[in-house]
């Protein structure tokens, strides 16, 4: 549980932030370059009207691989703050601070390797501006450090 309710936490933080927060993905402000109607109201559109501008939009470019497609148009909630990064990187701090306390330190490699891939890929992919990414580490830590003290003894009183 208390490794967990970490993660839930998180991810329930993520949701209310997003409900009350319209920063446009770096994908969309690419898009609507040429709409800027578009990238003013993208986030006052139901789900299928921001579907439909976004594959209006990807229409007109052939540079884009048909997957990568798919994963925008999944994908049309607003940036900030990133889920997957502040998953990865909720789990990253909690396992990597208990296992290197155990010496374990191929397997805290391959943990930071995963969450910096994946991080690094919301990035790479156009879902995420480098604020969003940060934040999301910050408000991880906060969120996995008293449980690894807690793991780790830390309220015992002792």
């Amino acid at each position: 549980m208390a490794l967990l309710l970490p993660v839930i936490i998180g991810q329930l933080a993520i949701n209310v932030i997003k409900q009350h927060n319209q920063e446009p993905r770096p994908y969309v402000v690419w898009l609507s370059q040429t709409d800027r109607q578009a990238d003013q109201h993208f986030y006052q559109l139901d789900v299928a009207q921001r579907q439909q501008l976004i594959k209006r939009d990807l229409a007109s470019n052939g540079a884009i691989p048909a997957w990568q497609q798919q994963h925008w148009l999944a994908q049309t909630d607003p940036a900030f703050p990133s889920g997957h990064t502040i998953f990865a990187a909720t789990w990253a701090l909690m396992a990597v601070s208990l296992l290197l306390a155990r010496g374990k330190w191929l397997l805290s490699t391959v943990i930071v390797l995963w969450a910096a891939g994946v991080i690094i890929s919301r990035l790479a992919l156009g879902m995420h501006w480098p604020g969003d990414v940060f934040v999301s580490i910050m408000l991880a830590l906060y969120l996995s450090m008293p449980s690894v003290y807690w793991l780790r003894g830390g309220f015992t009183g002792d």
